[in-house]
């Protein structure tokens, strides 16, 4: 679909809303099976299971904290 057709901008227009009122998007991808949802998840809570002063060593102040781990009290809310 072209990207300046009226389905992509509502499209658009209905993620750019979602991030702007909650700050999270969900993606569903149907070419992935259900079952690697579970696979992912247990990924992400073995790694944030982790020893702190692990989990330091992937902070990355200098990219913004945009990749890596995020330390805690380092966001703060915009309202």
């Amino acid at each position: 679909e072209a990207p300046e057709s009226p389905a992509a901008l509502e499209a658009c227009a209905r993620v750019a809303y979602c991030i702007a009122t909650s700050s999270a998007l969900v993606v569903r991808d149907p070419r992935v099976p259900a079952h690697l949802n579970g696979t992912f998840l247990d990924l992400l809570e073995s790694y944030f299971a982790q020893d702190p002063q692990v989990l330091k060593e992937d902070e990355r102040p200098e990219a913004h904290y945009q990749v890596g781990i995020t330390p805690a009290f380092t966001e703060t809310p915009a309202c």
